[in-house]
């Protein structure tokens, strides 16, 4: 597919666990960040803005910040240069302060016709989620789940990279959490995946605001048209230039995480989070765990295991990043995200488009 000629702003903000047990993951997540926004400078000839957002846990557990920010740049020297400083310490508990990160990300100064994009990047759990190892059991004063709710209506996008063995209990909520946001949950050993992904959606949103902005003036210019011929005529079109479209419904999410997307705020979802912790059962070949819950629930998380056996190889299979993984990994993301690369808007999003628009 060709990348189109464009001067949309994209504005990346990277939301980075600072804290102790982040130590040796810092640098590497550096090395990969660095490539993933060259790779995105490169190819899709955006307006690219990045900002690094350090974050630790709250004061009273410890003297030290809780949010520490950088000023969006174009500047790659200057984005390595802050990751370079960065360094992890002290976190107290277990819990983070990752609720408070993202709303002071939420804060920042996002241009306003940008696609805007959080990257959070941690291998530990937000407070007022498992309450047995928390200090602050109630969690932040502002809702995580709400927040991020209210972050992607406003146009956000969250992705979430799991580092360490530490992040695999909390791993469906997480994939919950990302959907909500607009963007994806990446294990630890599918990083390698997250540049691709990153790419298409953007992509993806890019074609989507061109879209939109060539329907507006459609709908300027054809006021004595019928609505239901108006739709008819302009999904036909887009439907031959087949754009790729960023959609929830296109991202597959396991059957475990559905459960956390029933849930209204954090409450709600600390009380699935508690049932599956009651008992968890480890299982080696994977990493998930399975709980006494109901049959239903415990079926569905079997399930879950096994289809997340077939679907990701595990960190063993890709013990490299050599000329051969790569073209493996082109072959399954492709094959992975084929429905947004061929499909156009369905006609149900286009007939919501327009009344909008109306």
């Amino acid at each position: 597919m060709s990348v189109p000629e464009v001067s949309q702003a994209v504005e990346l903000c990277i939301l980075l666990d600072c804290t102790g047990s982040m130590c040796r993951e810092i640098n590497t997540i550096r090395y990969e960040m660095k490539e993933v926004i060259s790779s995105l400078i490169e190819t899709q000839r955006c307006n690219i803005q990045v900002s690094l957002l350090e974050f630790r846990d709250h004061s009273h557990l410890e003297p030290t910040f809780l949010v520490k920010t950088h000023p969006f740049t174009r500047s790659i020297k200057e984005f390595d240069r802050w990751f370079e400083e960065a360094e992890g310490f002290g976190g107290g508990d277990i819990p983070e302060g990752i609720t408070q990160a993202i709303y002071v990300a939420s804060t920042m100064s996002w241009q306003e016709e940008s696609i805007k994009i959080c990257i959070l990047v941690t291998d530990a759990p937000p407070h007022g989620l498992h309450t047995e190892i928390d200090s602050m059991p109630e969690g932040n004063e502002r809702d995580l789940v709400k927040l991020v709710k209210d972050m992607n209506d406003s146009g956000f996008s969250l992705y979430v990279l799991g580092r360490g063995k530490g992040i695999t209990p909390y791993q469906h909520f997480y994939e919950a959490l990302a959907h909500l946001g607009g963007g994806q949950y990446f294990k630890p050993y599918k990083l390698f995946l997250f540049s691709k992904v990153l790419k298409s959606d953007i992509l993806a949103e890019i074609n989507l605001q061109k879209m939109l902005e060539e329907l507006r003036e459609d709908v300027e210019g054809c006021e004595s048209m019928d609505l239901d011929e108006l739709i008819d005529s302009v999904y036909s079109r887009f439907r031959l230039k087949g754009p790729s479209m960023r959609s929830r419904s296109h991202k597959r999410i396991s059957k475990k995480a559905q459960l956390y997307l029933e849930c209204n705020d954090l409450k709600e979802m600390r009380s699935i989070f508690e049932k599956e912790m009651k008992s968890p059962l480890h299982r080696e070949d994977t990493g998930d765990f399975i709980t006494n819950e109901s049959s239903s629930t415990q079926n569905a998380l079997e399930e879950d295991v096994l289809a997340d056996r077939d679907r990701d190889p595990g960190p063993e299979t890709y013990p490299d990043q050599g000329p051969d993984q790569n073209r493996k990994v082109d072959q399954d993301q492709d094959q992975g995200r084929k429905v947004d690369q061929d499909q156009g808007l369905h006609l149900k999003e286009l007939q919501s488009e327009f009344q909008a628009l109306q």
